[in-house]
């Protein structure tokens, strides 16, 4: 199987990083979540939410005992 050519189409990221904690299924538990305003982007959304899904589970699971 090969891979298939990204869709690239221009992104609001600020949207597409709010839908991340409700796609992790409460898995984030009391964290709480400050954004600041991001640019849109050209790319291929379900790669980039896959990237941003990642870098947010990584970041609460490594941070659960300081909190």
């Amino acid at each position: 199987m090969g891979r298939k050519e990204p869709a690239k189409r221009i992104v609001d990221i600020n949207m597409l990083v709010k839908e991340v904690p409700q796609d992790l299924k409460g898995d984030h538990g009391k964290a709480v979540f400050e954004m600041k305003d991001l640019p849109s982007a050209k790319a291929d959304i379900e790669l980039l939410k896959q990237v941003f899904m990642n870098l947010i589970s990584y970041a609460i699971k490594y941070s659960r005992k300081k909190v």
